[in-house]
């Protein structure tokens, strides 16, 4: 967070072309989470996304794990509250995307993380753009299809009826989206949940 834009620029392109070690990287994510939950040049913040999703692309599941307690608020940050904190569309379209992938990869480790998961897809389900629509409606249907069962089975339906029951009022009002491919993604979000 510190130098000009060009310089934090320049710095998450170093980092996303040179080879280091597992140990190294894994201890730049969390400055480079912090870069987008906050910087201030919505270039750097589009190149930290795409430097960590090229990152959750190459990891597992457990090295996933591990960066949850900072991704997840930093995600929740920029997509799930009631303003818009995220102004460029292009960051909002990564930011669903980083989120898909996370709910995909982390699915039994996600339930301390349910209420900001719940809260990033409340927040993107009052996007417009159609992409960030797309991207949010696979979070929730991937949540229904994968988290949410787990816990109705452990602790009954109640535990999860506040997350669906919200979940659903937020993106049945796309059903009137103009177009047709998001349309679709709010239903097959919708049938799970």
């Amino acid at each position: 967070a510190q130098g000009t834009a060009a310089e934090r620029y320049a710095a998450l392109e170093l980092f996303s072309t040179a080879k280091l070690g597992a140990a190294t990287q894994k201890e730049l994510l969390r400055p480079l989470l912090l870069c987008i939950a906050g910087d201030t040049s919505e270039r750097c913040r589009e190149r930290a996304c795409d430097v960590f999703s090229a990152w959750l692309r190459s990891t597992d599941a457990s090295e996933a794990a591990g960066v949850l307690p900072f991704a997840v608020p930093a995600l929740a940050e920029r997509l799930g509250t009631a303003t818009e904190a995220e102004p460029a569309e292009e960051v909002r379209v990564r930011l669903v995307s980083i989120a898909e992938r996370l709910v995909s990869l982390c699915q039994p480790l996600l339930r301390p993380y349910l209420p900001e998961v719940g809260s990033i897809i409340l927040g993107a389900a009052r996007d417009r753009h159609a992409e960030v629509l797309k991207g949010v409606c696979a979070v929730a249907a991937t949540l229904a299809h994968n988290v949410l069962p787990a816990l109705v089975a452990s602790e009954g339906g109640k535990a999860v009826q506040p997350y669906s029951s919200k979940l659903v009022e937020a993106l049945v009002g796309h059903l009137r989206h103009r177009h047709a491919p998001v349309r679709e993604a709010v239903l097959d979000a919708l049938e799970p949940l």
